[in-house]
């Protein structure tokens, strides 16, 4: 749903079609930045957890807050980026008829 927004209430989004945000806009983006700042891997855990049905509000403070609790551990781990990607590779080449 959107809805118009009165000066006096702060949203995000674009001018033709405003949302309004249950928190102020410099709140929200100073959130997603720790969110970024933890990498690809741990924000595709929050989207997962978020479409799953959890409640977003808490789980997006959640994740912020982990960035600066835990932040430099999990990038220094590994933990902010998603696990390499293995391909099992068959040797028959379905096109030789040898």
């Amino acid at each position: 749903m959107t809805l118009r927004t009165s000066p006096s209430r702060p949203s995000v989004g674009s001018p033709r079609q405003i949302a309004v945000s249950p928190i102020p806009a410099v709140r929200l983006q100073y959130l997603v930045e720790q969110i970024h700042a933890l990498g690809p891997y741990p924000l595709s855990h929050l989207l997962a957890e978020i479409i799953g049905g959890a409640s977003p509000l808490p789980r997006i403070e959640r994740y912020a807050r982990l960035s600066r609790e835990r932040g430099h551990f999990i990038r220094a781990s590994g933990g902010d980026q998603f696990p390499p990607r293995f391909f099992i590779v068959n040797g028959n080449d379905p096109n030789d008829l040898s």
